[in-house]
């Protein structure tokens, strides 16, 4: 290939002499002959290395061309040449099998139409900054394929051709990002589900409706979908009870009957979520399926549907549903909101556990501090545990003297009665009743008359937990029977004097 400059320069040289009119062979002697055929035979020779040379130098080029088409053809990203007007020029094999077309399909195609409505905007901005600067640019925008489907891609574009001092074309890579995009939007939806459990756990306020509330709203957010309800199911599962719908549904929906408690043996489809025992996913809900019994008149229409059943210990403890989707509702909607919910689950047991609770404080409140007897626990290292209010009325001493000063209930006893306290408390047996009288000093120097009651308390496991103690103010009840007494002393003293 080093000699090709030099045979075209012969080649060109003998062409050059071809043009002159040829001497007249006739009139050439036998030495001059012999010289012009060396030299025809010499440029012969030298078109003949030319003409190897070029089938060699063609043979590279067309060898190297085809490993550049392989390498362009079937790079892992796809390449566009796209004009000016957006219309595809030329396209490598790998970007037709992104949009799934031939590339005969794609050629001549608009970009722009292959482009998601919600990001053709972007589009038309990543163009405009493309021609304007002059340099790679870069976005991440939705196509969409042949059959309609869309998948994210990453676009790097640079501008082309220049003609008359202008762009009139562009070259982009077209990468497809998909995984990696719903990676992060799966990311970021566990953040915000995360986000959002932590905000329920805060939430002081125990009321199982507020609790319900921003649980519709939240599984709404997390499915993309417009509506939804969450109810908690009875023991026997033969009930469910919604505290509240969803706002958009409740302002949507034209029923003036809204109950609260529906029975699952006569409910449709979420019904048989629960019959079934398993999740239902409806992507077309007005064909028939199964379970399937229509909408009340005046209920909004759903197109789409899902309801996941939430478990606890085998058993069905809540429903949570959602409708009317824009896309379809996929497996991975549904491990989302059965994750969330089953949060959720833990959450509201403990918040009806907290609400159980304060009711039955409130009933022990009711009963222990609005009784008229003085009441009190006594723990098994001395302290009072429990002490109720109407101390103060029999002792004159507040509550919250005697809690921070437990030995005040032995120091107020009569130092007559003292021994008779202390012998009691000594004699206290199992899980008996064991009653004393005894007197006692109030705050004003009073002396009144107690009647003692306690017993012993035990744990679930038998373990002692101290003494629960009755105190019964029967002052009057003494003075009425030292009076009968002395009435009798006296009536005996009159008879005998009689006598």
């Amino acid at each position: 290939m080093k000699n090709l400059p030099d045979a075209q320069l012969r080649a060109q040289a003998v062409a050059n002499e071809m043009s002159v009119t040829p001497p007249d062979i006739s009139a050439l002697s036998p030495e001059e002959l012999q010289k012009l055929f060396h030299e025809l035979r010499i440029h012969q020779l030298d078109l003949e290395s030319q003409n190897e040379e070029l089938r060699k130098v063609q043979s590279e080029l067309i060898e190297s061309r085809d490993r550049y088409l392989d390498l362009y053809n079937f790079a892992p990203v796809g390449y566009l040449t796209v004009s000016k007007a957006c219309n595809i020029l030329e396209a490598n094999q790998t970007v037709c099998g992104l949009f799934g077309m031939e590339r005969d399909q794609l050629i001549g195609k608009s970009l722009y139409r292959l482009v998601s409505k919600d990001d053709q905007d972007l589009f038309h901005f990543h163009l405009i900054t493309v021609f304007k600067n002059q340099a790679t640019t870069a976005c991440e925008i939705k196509l969409k394929r042949y059959d309609g489907t869309e998948f994210y891609a990453k676009l790097q574009s640079r501008a082309l051709n220049v003609v008359n001092g202008q762009y009139n074309s562009f070259r982009t890579i077209v990468s497809d990002i998909t995984k990696r995009k719903e990676s992060e939007i799966l990311q970021l939806k566990l953040q915000q589900n995360l986000e959002s459990l932590w905000e329920l756990s805060r939430i002081q306020n125990d009321d199982l409706k507020f609790l319900t509330d921003h649980v519709l709203e939240e599984i709404k957010r997390i499915s993309g979908s417009r509506y939804a309800f969450y109810g908690f199911i009875n023991h026997e599962e033969t009930e469910m009870e919604i505290y509240s719908w969803s706002k958009d549904a409740m302002n949507q929906c034209k029923m003036d009957d809204k109950p609260k408690n529906f029975p699952i043996a006569k409910a449709g489809i979420w019904g048989r979520a629960v019959r079934q025992r398993e999740k239902v996913i409806i992507n077309d809900y007005d064909q028939d399926h199964e379970g399937k019994l229509g909408l009340p008149e005046g209920h909004v229409r759903l197109t789409r549907f899902a309801v996941i059943p939430v478990f606890s210990k085998d058993r069905i403890v809540a429903v949570g549903a959602v409708a009317n989707k824009e896309s379809h509702y996929t497996e991975d909607d549904v491990k989302q909101l059965e994750t969330f919910l089953a949060h959720v689950q833990i959450i509201a047991e403990q918040k009806r556990g907290q609400e159980d609770l304060r009711k039955s404080e409130l009933k022990f409140r009711a009963v222990a501090d609005y009784t008229c007897d003085w009441e009190y626990w006594v723990g098994p290292d001395g302290a009072l545990i429990y002490i109720s209010p109407s101390c103060e009325s029999i002792t004159g001493y507040r509550r919250d003297e005697f809690l921070n000063n437990p030995k005040l209930i032995s120091e107020i006893v009569h130092p007559e009665d003292q021994p008779v306290v202390v012998d009691h408390l000594t004699k206290i047996d199992g899980k008996d009743c064991n009653s004393v009288d005894f007197r006692i000093v109030t705050r004003t120097g009073e002396e009144r008359w107690i009647s003692h009651c306690c017993q012993s308390v035990y744990g679930d496991n038998s373990s002692w937990l101290g003494r629960r103690v009755s105190n019964r103010d029967i002052t009057q009840r003494k003075l009425t029977e030292e009076a009968l007494r002395q009435s009798e002393t006296n009536l005996r003293s009159f008879f005998h004097s009689i006598s």
